[in-house]
């Protein structure tokens, strides 16, 4: 398998929120919570001015992406999204991603990314060197929490 990791552009952002959304559902969510999650799931032209998307590609075909954005606190950015397509999962390219991201980060001055996970990726993370800091009420589903997790870098 050949990945290559390039630079996302707005006119992927169709492509890149399909990857989102079924690497969602691939957790076993259900239709209608995918639904509620499809607007915070969902990448904006403005995703790509206001941050850094990295996409992986295998052979053109889209294997997933990584979302990395400044906070306004200095040092501190924002892990927002890493996707894989449910296909690719397992194969390395969420950790491809997640290390690509970091080394843009240790470019750009961050000291710290902060991100709220899956509770189903927290395990990922926690081998990738994040650790858990508290449970964060979900912005998309009421009542739901979700692990805040910080990585140093």
């Amino acid at each position: 398998m050949s990945i290559s990791i390039d630079m996302a552009n707005a006119s992927e952002a169709k492509e890149l929120t399909t990857i989102a959304l079924e690497s969602k559902q691939y957790w076993g969510y259900s239709s209608d919570f995918i639904e509620m999650c499809r607007d915070e799931l969902t990448l904006k032209e403005a995703d790509f001015v206001n941050s850094l998307i990295l996409v992986a590609r295998n052979n053109e075909k889209y294997c997933g992406f990584v979302q990395l954005k400044l906070n306004d606190n200095a040092g501190q950015g924002e892990l927002e999204k890493l996707f894989v397509a449910p296909s690719f999962i397992g194969q390395g390219i969420g950790k491809i991603l997640y290390e690509r991201a970091v080394e843009h980060a240790r470019k750009m001055n961050i000291k710290e990314l902060v991100l709220d996970a899956d509770p189903n990726a927290e395990n990922f993370y926690k081998k990738m060197g994040a650790i858990t800091m508290y449970n964060t009420p979900s912005e998309s589903i009421p009542g739901r929490f979700i692990p805040k997790m910080k990585i140093t870098i």
